[in-house]
C-alpha cells in the first residue's frame, strides 16, 4: 500500500518533468509559439499536465508531415457528432497543418478541394483577406486586412451572395433549406480602399448569408486572398418583422420517432411488435440488414400474398400535417424508401395507399434510368428537380412537408418537389401511374411513416417529427 501511495503522488511530478523536458526542446526548435504556450498552460490548468504532455507529442512530433493529402477524417471522430474535428498539427520544419478534413457538403473553404489539409509556413507578414464583415439593413460592409490594388475597379459579378436556414441536427449542425442566390446591386469602394460596401437585396430575417470575393483581387502590394469567404447569420434585420423562418426555433415541438438504441415504436407492416424481422439497430441506425438467400422474397410475397411485408413502420400513431426530418445512406446499387400518409395496414404493402420519397443509388440502380424513380422523387409521380443525392454510403438529408395537401420534398437542403396534392397536375399524374387502378392511393388524410424494405442494405438515422 506504501509503495502505491509513493507512485500515486510521484506520478504527477513526473509527468511535470517530461512536460518541462518536451516544452524546452520544443521551444528550442522553435515549434512552439507564445500563442502555443498560452493555449497549453490553459489546456493544463483544465485537464492537468498529461494532456498537456500528449498534445505536444501527438500534434509537434507523433505525425508524419509528408501526409498532408489527408482522408483519413483527422486523428479520430469526435464522439457523438459525426464531423470530422479540426487538425491542427506543426511540423519539425516549423510548417503547420491546418484544415478540416472535409464531410460534404458542410464544410469546406473554397476553392480546395475536400479531405485535404492545408500546410502553412510563417512568412513575417500579415494575410491579405477579409478581416470583418458589418450588416447594415440591405448591404454588408466588408473589411480587408490591407487595402485593394489602385485602379482595381469591382463590379457586382466580382461577388457571389448566398443565403439558407438550418434545422439543425446532431451529426452535423444541419443541412442547407431554402439555399437562395442573392443578387448583388451595387459595389462599392471606400476611400482608403480598405473596405468594400456590397448592396444585397432579399436579405432575411434568421438566414445564414454567405459572401465570396472574386479570386482575381489583389492588395496594394500584389497579394491574392488567403480567404476570400465570409459569413453572417441575419438574426434581426432594420425595418423588417423579426419573425425568423420556420428553423427560428428549431427545437419547438419536434420529437424524435427513433431513440436510436431500440426498435421501440416500429415494427414490420402489418407484423408483431415482439418479432421485427430484417430491421435491427446498428451503431445509432435504423439498418436493413439481407436474410436468406433472395433478400427480394419477402417484397415479392407481400405485392403478391399478403400477411405482411418486411416495411418497417411506426406504428404509433398517424400524422396529418407534419414535417418529417431524417437521414438516409444506401449501399452501392441499393434501392429503399420513405412513405408517408399511409392510410393503414390492410392493404398488402405499404405503398398501394402511402405515397413515397424514393431513396435510391441512382447510378448503380436499373431504376435511376427512369425519370420518376431516383431519389428524391415523389415515386412514380414526380421527378425531384434538381438532382441532390449524394453517392451511396454517404448520408443524405431529408425533410418531408405536408400542410394542406401541399407536399414537399426536400433532398440535402434543396426544395426538389413541390406539389398539391387533389389538384389538376396531381390527379393527371396518378392517372398516368402505376397507382392509377388503387383506389386509395394519396387518399388518407392521416396516415403512417414507414421505411421500405426493398431488399437491399439502408441506413436511417435522426428520424424526427413535428406537427404543423
Amino acid at each position: 500500500m506504501k509503495t502505491l501511495i509513493i507512485a500515486v503522488l510521484t506520478l504527477p511530478l513526473i509527468l511535470a518533468l517530461l512536460l518541462a523536458l518536451t516544452t524546452v526542446i520544443a521551444l528550442h526548435q522553435d515549434l512552439l509559439s507564445k500563442a502555443d504556450i498560452e493555449f497549453l498552460t490553459d489546456l493544463g490548468k483544465r485537464e492537468g499536465p498529461g494532456a498537456v504532455l500528449a498534445t505536444i507529442r501527438a500534434e509537434l512530433y507523433g505525425m508524419d508531415a509528408s501526409t498532408i493529402s489527408d482522408s483519413s477524417r483527422g486523428r479520430e471522430q469526435v464522439n457523438g457528432r459525426g464531423h470530422a474535428p479540426w487538425v491542427l498539427r506543426e511540423n519539425l520544419d516549423g510548417a503547420i497543418d491546418l484544415g478540416e478534413p472535409g464531410n460534404p457538403p458542410n464544410w469546406r473553404e473554397y476553392p480546395k478541394a475536400w479531405h485535404r489539409l492545408e500546410r502553412m509556413s510563417r512568412v513575417g507578414n500579415n494575410a491579405f483577406e477579409i478581416l470583418n464583415v458589418k450588416p447594415q439593413e440591405d448591404s454588408f460592409v466588408v473589411e480587408l486586412t490591407q487595402p485593394l490594388a489602385a485602379g482595381l475597379e469591382l463590379s457586382v459579378a466580382d461577388v457571389v451572395a448566398r443565403q439558407w436556414f438550418y434545422y439543425p441536427n446532431e451529426p452535423y449542425g444541419g443541412p442547407q433549406y431554402d439555399e437562395t442566390t442573392l443578387t448583388v446591386s451595387g459595389v462599392g469602394v471606400s476611400p482608403d480602399r480598405r473596405s468594400i460596401r456590397l448592396s444585397i437585396g432579399g436579405l432575411k430575417a434568421g438566414y445564414a448569408v454567405y459572401l465570396r470575393l472574386a479570386d482575381h483581387l489583389r492588395s496594394e502590394s500584389g497579394k491574392a486572398l488567403w480567404t476570400a469567404e465570409a459569413g453572417h447569420t441575419r438574426n434581426r434585420i432594420p425595418g423588417q418583422s423579426s419573425a425568423a423562418p420556420p428553423a427560428a426555433d428549431p427545437d419547438d415541438d419536434w420529437r424524435d420517432l427513433f431513440d436510436g438504441m431500440t426498435l421501440s415504436g416500429w415494427r414490420n407492416y402489418g407484423g408483431d411488435e415482439n418479432n421485427v424481422r430484417k430491421w435491427t439497430v446498428q451503431d445509432g441506425t435504423l439498418a436493413l440488414v439481407q436474410e436468406g438467400i433472395f433478400p427480394l422474397w419477402d417484397l415479392i410475397k407481400s405485392a403478391v400474398l399478403g400477411g405482411g411485408s418486411g416495411d418497417l413502420v411506426y406504428y404509433r400513431e398517424k400524422f396529418r400535417d407534419f414535417e418529417l426530418s431524417l437521414e438516409w445512406k444506401i449501399s452501392p446499387g441499393g434501392n429503399s424508401g420513405v412513405f408517408y400518409l399511409v392510410r393503414d395496414e390492410t392493404e398488402k404493402v405499404s405503398w398501394r395507399t402511402g405515397l413515397e420519397m424514393q431513396v435510391l443509388d441512382n447510378d448503380g440502380h436499373a431504376d435511376g434510368q427512369i425519370h420518376t424513380h431516383r431519389a428524391g422523387d415523389l415515386y412514380d409521380l414526380m421527378a425531384a428537380d434538381p438532382q441532390t443525392v449524394r453517392p451511396p454510403g454517404e448520408w443524405n438529408d431529408v425533410m418531408l412537408r405536408v400542410k394542406n395537401n401541399h407536399i414537399e420534398h426536400w433532398l440535402n437542403g434543396v426544395k426538389v418537389v413541390s406539389i398539391e396534392r387533389g389538384s389538376a397536375e396531381w390527379n393527371a399524374l396518378v392517372a398516368a401511374s402505376k397507382f392509377a387502378d388503387m383506389p386509395g392511393y394519396g387518399k388518407a388524410e392521416s396516415g403512417y411513416i414507414a421505411l421500405q424494405d426493398h431488399g437491399d442494405p439502408v441506413w436511417y438515422r435522426t428520424i424526427r417529427v413535428r406537427e404543423l
